[in-house]
């Protein structure tokens, strides 16, 4: 048995810190994205609601960077702008000016920067349900307060649910759920 007895209910606006083993954490997210077949029980899930998944290396296909950060989506999705600016919050100036450069960005950039791309796509898709596995662990406990203090600033309707060990993260959660 991995997780028993979890009877709980999380509305939009929420920030669940999930604690405990991080590894059952995201056995629990699996369930709950429905990609964990084993075991028993019911999950309920808001209907119609985009649900957005950040795992701790975000997908990032080859082709040019405006594309890597919009996919699944066409790039032409986002505006430039709004994509400019969210690289800047997220601390990536230093991409601006690569946006139609091709690469295989996987190779290319730092475990670091990758994660803060996926804060990017992220803010340009504003999710209503956040989970969050250890989509930050590479950044140093500051730059990780930065990327969940610009979620609940920019996201503040979302609901989010978070698996993580920097300590700092409790200050941004209503509640926390131990597995």
């Amino acid at each position: 048995m991995i997780v028993s007895d979890i009877n709980d209910e999380i509305t939009l606006g929420e920030r669940v810190l999930i604690g405990g083993d991080a590894s059952t954490g995201a056995k629990l997210f699996k369930a709950i994205a429905g990609l964990w077949p084993w075991g028993c029980g019911r999950i309920e899930l808001p209907n119609a609601e985009p649900m957005f998944f950040m795992p701790p290396r975000p997908y990032l296909p080859d082709g040019t960077l405006r594309a890597a950060i919009c996919y699944p989506s066409p790039p032409e999705t986002f505006t430039l702008a709004s994509i400019e600016e969210f690289l800047k919050l997220a601390g990536l100036k230093e991409l601006l000016g690569q946006l139609e450069q091709t690469e295989s960005w996987e190779k290319v950039l730092t475990r670091e920067q990758q994660q803060r791309l996926g804060l990017v796509r992220l803010l340009l898709y504003r999710p209503k349900w956040i989970l969050l596995q250890e989509a930050f662990d590479s950044l140093d406990p500051d730059g990780e307060e930065l990327m969940l203090r610009l979620i609940c600033q920019e996201l503040p309707e979302s609901a989010m649910l978070t698996i993580t060990n920097q300590p700092t993260a409790e200050a941004f959660h209503d509640r926390q759920i131990t597995v």
